[in-house]
């Protein structure tokens, strides 16, 4: 036990030592990792923004959480490039857990916030320290993909509110329209007409101009220019949106901007609740949606550290990822701060930049900073409309149909799990649309599996008729067979959802084998049985002596014999375990047929 002990204090020193990923390779290439940075924070700033308000919050703290927390993951998450801060599901997942509160106010909404976020941060620390990172593989790809699909279009039906200039608040697509609806007659025109044609000129840039890039077939070199052209046109926009404002003070004509900014960063401090809030009550109400939003931000973060670790053949540490991920959503807590996470569009954007550390990360932190303290009076005439248009385009690139299509043809199982994620997210929210996913993820584990694969085996013949030392199904080889003999391979670990499956399947092969002196188990495929599946093995003994038969087991796994030798009313079964079926055919069957005996 202390070397045990020892390991695990070595392991979790090393998860909580802090390191700059990739920084032997940046010291030789910093001018463009720095580079890659600016023009990440310059182009992630207003989605920043944007997502802040997604979450229900002032603009600024958006930039906020862009900051601190991003610093921390460079030096304690798990990805060498993966970009992390406001994304649109950590957004919107923050905004429907403070919904009961969304018309308190705003400093009560804030601290809330950072609260949200300093437990989002010590689920995933604990959660990395007590080393849960294998829950992504409780996520298969139909649920995730249906979740970030159906997330997409909530997101983007929720920014209609802004794009029209009335409000919208629910947590499912049937709240928002039916709020849509109530709120008709409230349209602002000239909001609605700026943040209509944003929508329609960034859609153009982000899908028309790839089209006809790809019809033109420029050469490489134009191809790049229009690429950088295409990746900075938004910040085009913004500008001429910005100066389009100001000169015809749009918002003296009702269009709702994003205001004066304060400048500097905010103290650092615990979340203080107001008086008359009772902090272990509102603590019981935003622990559990805290937790989702921990799970959801992680698998998030994971699935795009993951490809980019694959992508350039290194190691990827889930458990530090949710360390690095759980400090910095501490960090931004205490900075006021929402749940943050990686994302799939910024670390895109880090990626098309020219970045391959973390220093790109902290170059893009840098801007943020220098945004704050010195430039945020130029964008407070910005349009709300045209940062929500901004964050409709992003989420439209979020919608992931592959699982879906590939699932139809290859796992209708998956396909499923992808439609009832989808819907779920679209009819109940976010929250329990996972859940629902989940659930019925789980639920189509159990029933795939409560009717394993079983193999009645026979003994293989070769070219001349000869017995050879291998052991293959009946109904797909040319095999022998004997009366006395009935040799089953269970390709299935055995657990309380499939013993009642087995025991039909089995019982049925029994009667249909009247001579049965010996059922011969291979359970060489069987890596767990539970004491479901203990028991029916006693009881099956059981069922055989009465009849005058034996049950031998065969090629049981070295960790299932040892678990099975706990279990006293087992142990009498394992003295007739056979290491192969070759060695209990050749005991077993009859002395005076030695043809049968190789």
């Amino acid at each position: 036990m202390k070397i045990d002990l020892a390991q695990q204090v070595v392991a979790l020193t090393a998860l909580l030592k802090p390191r700059l990923l990739g920084w032997q390779t940046a010291r030789t290439r910093w001018p463009q990792e720095l580079l890659a940075g600016v023009m990440l924070g310059i182009i992630v700033t207003p989605q920043s923004l944007g997502y802040a308000m997604l979450a229900g919050l002032p603009a600024v703290y958006g930039l906020y959480v862009s900051i601190i927390p991003v610093v921390v993951y460079a030096f304690w998450g798990a990805s060498r490039l993966q970009a992390v801060g406001p994304v649109a599901v950590t957004a919107i997942l923050t905004a429907q857990a403070l919904l009961p509160w969304s018309h308190a106010p705003v400093s009560t909404y804030v601290t809330l916030a950072a609260l949200l976020g300093l437990l989002t941060g010590v689920w995933m620390l604990l959660a990395g320290l007590l080393r849960f990172g294998w829950l992504t593989q409780l996520i298969s790809q139909g649920v995730m993909g249906g979740f970030i699909t159906g997330s997409a279009i909530l997101i983007a039906i929720g920014q209609l509110g802004q794009i029209l200039g009335v409000k919208l608040s629910g947590a499912s697509v049937w709240q928002l329209g039916q709020h849509l609806f109530e709120q008709a007659s409230h349209i602002h025109p000239l909001t609605t007409a700026i943040g209509a044609s944003s929508v329609v000129v960034l859609l153009l840039n982000r899908y028309g101009l790839n089209r006809w890039m790809s019809r033109l077939e420029a050469k490489a070199r134009l191809r790049t220019i229009l690429s950088t052209v295409q990746r900075f046109f938004p910040l085009f926009w913004i500008a001429v949106a910005l100066i389009a404002s100001t000169g015809l003070h749009w918002a003296q004509q009702g269009v709702r901007v994003v205001g004066a900014l304060p400048l500097g960063l905010p103290s650092l401090a615990w979340p203080q609740l107001p008086a008359g809030m009772d902090f272990w009550d509102t603590l019981q109400r935003l622990l559990p949606l805290s937790g989702l939003i921990a799970l959801v931000s992680f698998i998030s973060a994971a699935s795009v550290g993951q490809f980019l670790a694959r992508q350039a053949r290194q190691s990827y540490d889930s458990n530090r990822e949710l360390v690095g991920l759980g400090l910095a959503n501490l960090a931004g807590g205490f900075w006021h701060g929402h749940p943050i996470t990686g994302g799939f569009s910024r670390t895109a954007v880090a990626v098309t930049t020219g970045g391959k550390t973390q220093l790109t990360g902290l170059g893009a932190a840098a801007i943020m900073l220098l945004m704050l303290l010195l430039l945020a009076p130029l964008i407070e005439h910005l349009p709300l409309t045209v940062l929500s248009a901004l964050i409709m385009v992003a989420v439209l690139g979020m919608l992931d149909v592959a699982p879906l299509k590939l699932g139809w043809h290859a796992d209708r199982v998956e396909a499923l799990s992808w439609l009832v994620t989808f819907a779920a997210v679209l009819l109940l929210g976010l929250s329990n649309g996972l859940l629902a996913g989940l659930f019925f993820s789980l639920a189509a584990l159990i029933w795939r599996t409560r009717q394993p694969h079983v193999a009645i085996l026979g003994q293989m013949r070769g070219h001349a008729g000869q017995l050879l030392p291998y052991f293959r199904n009946i109904r797909r080889h040319d095999v022998q067979t004997w009366p006395e003999l009935l040799m089953i391979r269970i390709d299935e670990s055995l657990y309380f959802g499939n013993v009642d499956g087995l025991q039909a399947r089995i019982g049925a092969d029994l009667a249909a084998q009247p001579a049965l002196k010996h059922l011969l188990l291979d359970l060489s495929a069987v890596n767990h049985i539970d004491l479901a599946g203990q028991s029916w093995l006693v009881s099956l003994a059981e069922q055989l002596n009465q009849h005058q038969q034996t049950l031998e087991l065969i090629a049981i796994k070295g960790p299932v014999l040892d678990q099975l030798r706990q279990n006293p009313a087992v142990v009498p079964l394992l003295t007739k375990h056979w290491p192969t079926l070759l060695a209990a055919v050749q005991h077993l069957t009859t002395p005076l047929e030695p043809e049968y005996v190789v």
